[in-house]
């Protein structure tokens, strides 16, 4: 019954989280018609999934926080967690006017899409989870 409440806990938690982004973009949606100035809510939206993806390792790095130690495991950041973030931060680098010096910027990547959401997801879980290594 404990284990149920934790991950339920975490799971009521996550849907607050979610409802205050939603509400937030919101707002930054509508700062941006108003003022014309459109990077807030392209960082807003950029960071969400990455916030989301921390979220939800939080709950397994408290389980196994008794048999992981702090460290940082290298090989799993770079080989998963930088093309990750390079993926999901490619809208922002199109909106900085910095895509011509990074390989891989076509045009298509000046809208949002699921690819960038998942990519975020994934660069903000497997940050989290680079941070604890096994104790071995």
């Amino acid at each position: 019954m404990k284990r149920f409440l934790f991950y339920f806990g975490w799971t009521i938690l996550i849907g607050v989280i979610m409802y205050q982004n939603g509400y937030q973009l919101y707002r930054l949606r509508m700062h941006m018609n108003v003022e014309y100035e459109r990077l807030p809510y392209v960082i807003g939206v950029t960071l969400f999934p990455i916030l989301l993806g921390l979220a939800m390792k939080i709950p397994g790095s408290w389980l196994t926080r008794k048999e992981t130690k702090w460290g940082f495991d290298w090989i799993k950041f770079l080989a998963v967690g930088i093309p990750t973030a390079y993926i999901a931060l490619l809208w922002v680098w199109t909106h900085l006017q910095i895509e011509e010096y990074l390989p891989f910027i076509t045009t298509k990547w000046y809208y949002y899409s699921t690819y960038q959401r998942l990519a975020g997801i994934v660069f903000g879980y497997i940050l989290l989870d680079s941070l604890r290594v096994p104790k071995d």
